[in-house]
């Protein structure tokens, strides 16, 4: 839930980055500690944080957002096992996207193997990079506007899929596919599902979406 300090001017923002550890064996699993707040350097949105394993196969790369009047910056944080530090800030290539009016806007997502990272909502569009899982690099920028379809401008969210060759991207009533093949990444769009106006009591509209373990998609 969403702590009254946490929303600002009707915006979801959270104030800093924070981290628990849990302890588990077969006999045991407790929590060592709660809630320790890795940096307060500025405002963040509520849905994009993401991390990533190293290449190395032990440590991580967690990557967040920054949000700044002058400039909105992603943050890159790197994980190992004398703890997590911010090792670089970059200014993000889509402001819009960063905006406060955008803050439970979007979602943002690594593909399966490692080599891509895409963020996405409805009011700005799909940013896709190339990212590199040793020196926790972004290039490659690309941008899809998704407005020409008339997409919903509010919740959203997306996944890849399992062989990360797919992107799902939901926008409230509408659920489409991108494949990312298609040279004109626009080739690639293709609507596979509309909401039918089903109430439970509520509308049950498409948005968040999470990659299991099992390679199914789930989807609030």
């Amino acid at each position: 839930y969403l702590q009254k300090e946490l929303v600002i001017n009707g915006n979801a923002i959270l104030p800093n980055i924070r981290y628990s550890t849990i302890y588990s064996d077969e006999n045991l699993t407790e929590v060592d500690s709660k809630s320790i707040i890795i940096d307060s350097i500025g405002n963040r949105f509520s849905t994009n944080l993401e991390s990533i394993l190293h290449s190395n196969g032990k440590d991580w790369w967690v990557v967040d957002y920054l949000i700044e009047e002058d400039g909105g910056l992603r943050l890159i944080y790197y994980l190992d096992d004398s703890g997590i530090a911010l090792v670089r800030e970059e200014v993000y290539e889509n402001q819009d996207a960063l905006k406060e009016w955008n803050s439970t806007g979007g979602q943002a997502a690594f593909a399966p193997n490692g080599n891509l990272y895409a963020k996405y909502d409805a009011f700005t569009g799909l940013d896709l990079f190339d990212f590199d899982r040793e020196t926790g690099e972004f290039t490659n920028y690309r941008h899809f506007s998704t407005l020409q379809y008339n997409l919903q401008k509010t919740y959203s969210g997306m996944a890849f899929s399992p062989n990360s060759r797919f992107i799902y991207i939901s926008s409230f009533d509408k659920l489409h596919q991108l494949d990312l093949f298609e040279e004109n990444l626009e080739d690639g769009f293709e609507l596979i599902g509309e909401y039918d106006g089903f109430l439970d009591p509520f509308p049950t509209n498409f948005t968040w979406m999470q990659l299991g373990p099992d390679c199914r998609i789930y989807m609030t």
